[in-house]
C-alpha cells in the first residue's frame, strides 16, 4: 500500500513492520497534512465547483499514488486539463512555481507550498525486497486495487499494476522512495476523474468536519456530566498516574498449545508470555494486555509494571502471527503472508490459553500456587489488540459484514484499518465462540472493530467496557472504529475516552516519547500514556478488583482534573447518534450503524 505523502509509505503504514510501527504513524500523519492542504483548494471548472487540479494531484500523491511519467490529467466529461511532470519536478527541486503551475500550486500560500514541496521530496529508506513484499502482499494488493480505480493509466485502466511497479522501482533510487521518484517510474501518463475527486472530497469531509463536530459533542457531553456530578477533590485522593506501593517480580514463560498450528509450521502454537507478579500473600486479580499489529509484549512493559504496582498480576502474551518478528520475516521474504486470517481467531485464543495456564499453575504445588485469582480478570488491548479484547469480551466475528465490506470492487476508504480487518474475510464462517466467561471488564485502546465485528456484535458485550480514541488516529479512524462503536454498546457500564490532539500510538507511548509516532499532527509527549496508566488503574480496580472506591476516578470530572496541555482529555459515559448529528448539523456522512 502506498503512502499518502510518500509513495511506499502507506504500504508500510498498512503493514506496521520492521521499518517500524512508529515510522508508519509519521507517514500517515504527514500524509493527511498534504491532503488537508489540497482538498481545500477548489476552483470552478465546466460550471461546477470541483476539487482543483493541484488538489486532485496532491490527493493522488498523498494517497501514495504516483503521477504519470510525462503528464497528469484531470477529466470532467469531455473536458480535461493537464500539467507536465517536468514542471512538477522543477517546483520540487527549486521551490520556484513554473508558469504551468501558476493557477494550481501558485494559488497556495508560501507555507502550503513549502509543505507540498517537502512531501514531494521526502524519502523513505526501504529496500527493494521489503517494498516488493509489501506491494505484493494481500493488504498491498487490496489497497493498490482501490487506489488504482482513482489513479488510472492513460488509457483509463486501473493503475494498480503501474503503481506497484513504480513503487518497487523507486525503492532502488539513492534518495529512497519519494513521490517524485514514483512519478518518474510510473509507466504511463496518469488519468484522474473529477467525480472520483468529489468522492474523495466526501470521504475527507467524513474525516474532518464531522470528526470535529463529534469531538465537540463529546466535550459538551463531558461538561454536562461534570455539572451533574458531585464535586470531588481529586487532589486529596491517590495520584493514579504514579506507581503504586506493591513490589512485583517479572518473568517470561513459554506456552505451547499443541491443538493450534504455529504460523511458521504445523507444530503447536508456541508463544512467550511476560508475567508481572505482585509480591503479596493473597491471590492477585489478573489483567491481560494484548499488543497491536506489528508490536510486541515489550512495548507494554510500562503499563504492565504500573498495574502490577497496584497489586494486579499482569500477563502480556506475544501474538506470534501478528507481532513485529512476524513482520520482519515477511518483509525479509522469509514468509509470503502479511497476516494470517486465522490470527483473528488465534489472538483471543492466546488469551484463553494463557488464563488456562495461570489457573493450572495457581492450582498446582509450586512457586505460583495460589498466586492468581482467575475469578477476577480484565483485558486491555491496543489497536488489533483492541479487537482482541472486544472479541474475548463477547463481540463475535461478523462474517456477513466482512463479505459485504470486503468485496473486490469496494470504493477507496481513508480508514486504513478496514484493509487490515478485511484480512479476516477469507476465514470460513464457523460457529466458534471466542469469548471467555472469566473476563470481567475490557479496555480497548484505539481498537479496530467496524467491519470485523460490527454493531450487533459489539452490542453482545455485557461486561464493563472502556474505549479510548484519538482525534488524529489515521490507522484506526476515531469515528468508524471507536466513536460510532461506543453508541453500539448496550452494557450498563461503558466509557468513552478521547484524546486530542493525539494519534494511534499516543495512548500507549512510553516515557521516552518519539516524535515519529505522531508525525507532527500530535504532540511529542508521554502525556497520553500517563492518562492511560491512570485510567487503566481506575478501571481495573473498579471492575476487576471490585473496589468501589475507584468509581469517582471513572468520571468526566476526573478526566478534567487530569487534563493538561498539550493533550485534552475527555471521558463520557453516554453519547447518542442524535447528539453526533446535532453537533454536525446534518445526517452523518458516515453511517452510524452499517446496514445489517
Amino acid at each position: 500500500m502506498p503512502s499518502r505523502d510518500r509513495p511506499g509509505e502507506l504500504l508500510v503504514a498498512g503493514i506496521p513492520s520492521s521499518i517500524a510501527h512508529d515510522q508508519t504513524q509519521q507517514i500517515w500523519r504527514n500524509a493527511l497534512a498534504v491532503v488537508e492542504a489540497s482538498v481545500g483548494l477548489c476552483s470552478r471548472w465546466p460550471g461546477r465547483r470541483v476539487t482543483s487540479l493541484v488538489g486532485g494531484l496532491l490527493i493522488a500523491l498523498a494517497a501514495g499514488e504516483a503521477a504519470a511519467a510525462e503528464r497528469i490529467s484531470i477529466h470532467q466529461g469531455l473536458f480535461a486539463i493537464s500539467i507536465s511532470v517536468e514542471a512538477l519536478e522543477q517546483f520540487a527541486a527549486t521551490g520556484v512555481v513554473p508558469p504551468e503551475l501558476r493557477h494550481t500550486v501558485g494559488r497556495l500560500d508560501e507555507q502550503a507550498q513549502a509543505l507540498v514541496r517537502q512531501k514531494l521530496n521526502a524519502g523513505l529508506d526501504i529496500d527493494v525486497v521489503a517494498m516488493s513484499q509489501l506491494a505484493n502482499s494481500a493488504l498491498g494488493d487490496d489497497y493498490l486495487a482501490r487506489m488504482g480505480n482513482l489513479v488510472r493509466t492513460e488509457v483509463n485502466d486501473n493503475g494498480a499494476l503501474g503503481l506497484r511497479a513504480a513503487h518497487v522501482a523507486a525503492a532502488q533510487d539513492p534518495e529512497g522512495v519519494t513521490a517524485m521518484g514514483v512519478i518518474r517510474h510510473f509507466p504511463t501518463d496518469i488519468r484522474i476523474s473529477v467525480p472520483d475527486l468529489r468522492y474523495l472530497n466526501r470521504q475527507w469531509d467524513g474525516l474532518t468536519t464531522y470528526k470535529l463536530a463529534a469531538f465537540a459533542a463529546i466535550q459538551q457531553q463531558a461538561q454536562r456530566e461534570v455539572d451533574n456530578a458531585a464535586v470531588v477533590d481529586f487532589s486529596r485522593l491517590p495520584d493514579l498516574r504514579q506507581p503504586g506501593p506493591v513490589p512485583f517480580a517479572a518473568q517470561t514463560i513459554t506456552l505451547v498449545d499443541a491443538d493450534r498450528p504455529s504460523p511458521f509450521s504445523e507444530a503447536g502454537r508456541t508463544f512467550d508470555v511476560d508475567v508481572y507478579l505482585p509480591q503479596t500473600q493473597s491471590a492477585a486479580p489478573v489483567v491481560v494486555i494484548s499488543h497491536g499489529w506489528g508490536s510486541s509484549k515489550e512495548s507494554f512493559a510500562f503499563l504492565a509494571q504500573h498495574l502490577a504496582s497496584y497489586g494486579f498480576a499482569v500477563v502480556v502474551p506475544q501474538h506470534i502471527g501478528s507481532d513485529r518478528i512476524f513482520q520482519q520475516r515477511f518483509l525479509s521474504g522469509l514468509i509470503n503472508e502479511d497476516i494470517p486470517p486465522r490470527e483473528y481467531i488465534d489472538r483471543p485464543l492466546d488469551i484463553t490459553y494463557t488464563l488456562d495456564e495461570l489457573a493450572r499453575r495457581s492450582a498446582a504445588p509450586g512457586p505460583d500456587q495460589g498466586r492468581f485469582d482467575l475469578e477476577r480478570v480484565g483485558v486491555i488491548g491496543h489497536s488489533l489488540g483492541g479487537y482482541t479484547a472486544l472479541a474475548i469480551a463477547g463481540a463475535t466475528i461478523n462474517y456477513p459484514l466482512l463479505q459485504r465490506a470486503c468485496v473486490a470492487n469496494r470504493p477507496l476508504t481513508f480508514n486504513l484499518s478496514v484493509y487490515l480487518q478485511c484480512r479476516a474475510a477469507p476465514l470460513t464462517p464457523v460457529d466458534l465462540s471466542l469469548d471467555d466467561p472469566r473476563i470481567d471488564a475490557v479496555m480497548a485502546l484505539n481498537p479496530i472493530d467496524s467491519v470485523v465485528q460490527g454493531p450487533a456484535e459489539i452490542a453482545q458485550i455485557a461486561i464493563p467496557t472502556l474505549l479510548v480514541s484519538a482525534n488524529v488516529d489515521l490507522l484506526a479512524t476515531p469515528i468508524q472504529e471507536q466513536i460510532h462503536p461506543f453508541t453500539w454498546l448496550t452494557t450498563d457500564h461503558k466509557y468513552l475516552v478521547t484524546m486530542a490532539p493525539a494519534g494511534h500510538g499516543s495512548s500507549v507511548q512510553s516515557s521516552v516519547a518519539d516524535h515519529t509516532v505522531h508525525g507532527g499532527l500530535a504532540p511529542n509527549t508521554a502525556l497520553g500514556s500517563e492518562y492511560s496508566r491512570a485510567l487503566a488503574t481506575a478501571f481495573m480496580q473498579r471492575y476487576v478488583a471490585q473496589d468501589l472506591g475507584y468509581q469517582p476516578f471513572l468520571s468526566a470530572a476526573y478526566a478534567a482534573y487530569l487534563n493538561a496541555d498539550p493533550i485534552a482529555l475527555n471521558l463520557v459515559q453516554s453519547l447518542t447518534a442524535e447528539q453526533l448529528e446535532a453537533a454536525y448539523g446534518a445526517p452523518s456522512p458516515l453511517p452510524i450503524r452499517p446496514k445489517p
